[in-house]
């Protein structure tokens, strides 16, 4: 994969919210073996963000990879919000 630069992190970082101006560190955040992972501040240092990188050489379908962890979070979010009605109907 490319180096990721600041430029190229804050790009991707535009992408999202973070409710103000944000500052890139283009080091990776950690020790991660296939996602590469880094830390995105607001500028102000009130709250940080960490953004990963997926590992197209090992993950060769990205687009169906992030349907498959939306399928299984939305499964799991149906389950938990079941199992809180029953067990609200039993309190």
């Amino acid at each position: 994969m490319k180096p990721v630069t600041e430029p190229i992190l804050c790009a991707a970082a535009s992408a999202f919210d973070f409710g103000g101006p944000m500052v890139c560190d283009p080091h990776h955040y950690g020790e991660g073996h296939i996602n590469d992972t880094f830390v995105v501040w607001r500028a102000d240092h009130t709250k940080r963000f960490i953004l990963q990188r997926i590992n197209t050489d090992t993950f060769t379908d990205p687009a169906g990879l992030m349907e498959n962890i939306c399928g299984v979070t939305q499964l799991y979010g149906q389950r938990f919000r079941q199992r809180a009605a029953t067990l609200a109907g039993n309190a």
